[in-house]
């Protein structure tokens, strides 16, 4: 299972995106809170629908679970439509994979 965090850095100490669709990265994690992959968001500076094309990124990455800040409603749409958990979180990466139900 992959877990991914939006966050505001390029390690696991980076502290989760306010705005998860613009995270400057995502954090792809293990079931096990190893840190598998520190990807750019590609559509953080996007002028419109950073949401719904971060998200087919996601996807594209084959996550099962997003943990971010606020997710605009297009954004939480498609991750539920694909059976992707979200959670809400504010943060540490590591810390909120590790305390993390899986």
């Amino acid at each position: 299972m992959k877990i991914a965090v939006a966050a505001t850095g390029a390690t696991s100490q980076s502290d989760v995106s306010m705005h998860s669709g613009r995270a400057a990265y995502f954090l792809i994690f293990d079931e096990n809170g190893s840190l598998l992959e520190s990807l750019p968001n590609p559509y953080a500076e996007a002028g419109h629908g950073a949401g719904r094309r971060a998200t087919a990124f996601l996807i594209d990455h084959g996550i099962h679970t997003l943990i971010g800040g606020h997710f605009g409603p297009h954004m939480r749409e498609l991750l539920e439509a694909h059976g992707i958990r979200c959670i809400k979180g504010q943060g540490g990466a590591q810390d909120l994979v590790n305390d993390l139900d899986c």
